[in-house]
């Protein structure tokens, strides 16, 4: 059997972070990961977004552990926010990009109908 193995991207990595968080704020940016053990989403670290190579290499390596999944907090986090749990929507700084799901059959076509008609 050919098996190809995954390995996460640090430059595609560090692009997203700069395309998301530059210019800097005076925010932070939460990742946050699933436990390999038991799938749960439990894991967090808080960055300041002035370290994007660091956050990218952290990334990266948090990525490369099998059965663990990755999560950027699609949020900038307050200043104040502890950094010893996940964060809450209590935490909410600012919000840098929009973000949409489309999973479900039709989704895109109906935002797409919902936007012209506004």
């Amino acid at each position: 059997m050919n098996e190809t193995l995954l390995s996460p991207n640090k430059s595609a990595i560090a692009a997203h972070l700069r395309h998301l968080f530059e210019p800097l704020p005076d925010a932070l940016v939460e990742l946050a990961w699933t436990d390999a053990a038991d799938g749960r989403l439990r894991h967090a670290r808080l960055f300041s977004p002035q370290d994007l190579a660091g956050i990218a290499e952290f990334a990266a390596a948090r990525n490369a552990v099998a059965g663990q999944n990755l999560y950027l907090g699609a949020a900038l986090r307050r200043m104040d926010t502890r950094r010893d749990r996940r964060s809450s929507d209590a935490d909410f700084r600012a919000l840098t990009a929009l973000y949409a799901d489309f999973d479900d059959e039709g989704a895109l076509e109906q935002a797409e109908k919902l936007c012209g008609e506004k």
